[in-house]
């Protein structure tokens, strides 16, 4: 480290690309930007947005969504589309570093319809990511709980 440099903390957390307040998101060419030296590149998506419509009203950038999963625009989002525009080409964890870690957090998982969801998109996740992926957190921060963990094909918290 150069001269005179003080390194105070060993983490630093950087919103690489918001989704406008919407459950769900689709990024668009070059998006998100990550930085080249993050470690962890964690992608987060609300489990809300599961069932509902492809609509601007749940899904920041429809039109994306749709060209990314194949979907129609007002069909019902689900699990397998989300887990496409997370881990396929083009999507949420494309610009991460190769040699960092990757994870998933799913968050609104705010009662048991969210959960049995949230569950289906991270085993889609997990399946759809040759193993880049290595774990899947489900949490929601309203009340600030851990719902589950999925890491090596094993669930943990319930």
């Amino acid at each position: 480290m150069p001269a005179g440099r003080r390194v105070y903390g060993r983490f630093f957390f950087v919103e690489a690309d918001g989704a406008a307040g919407r459950p769900l998101k689709a990024p668009r060419a070059g998006e998100p930007v990550v930085p080249v030296c993050a470690g962890l590149v964690a992608a987060v998506v609300g489990a809300s947005g599961l069932g509902r419509p492809l609509v601007e009203e749940f899904v920041w950038r429809p039109e994306i969504f749709a060209r990314l999963t194949g979907l129609p625009l007002g069909g019902a989002v689900d699990a397998r589309a989300v887990a496409r525009v997370v881990v396929g080409p083009g999507g949420l964890l494309a610009g991460a570093p190769k040699a960092g870690r990757k994870m998933v957090v799913i968050n609104q998982v705010d009662g048991p319809a969210q959960e049995q969801q949230a569950r289906e998109l991270a085993e889609a996740v997990m399946d759809g990511s040759s193993g880049a992926v290595e774990r899947v957190i489900l949490t929601t921060l309203r009340t600030r709980e851990l719902v589950g963990v999925l890491e090596d094909k094993r669930w943990s918290i319930s």
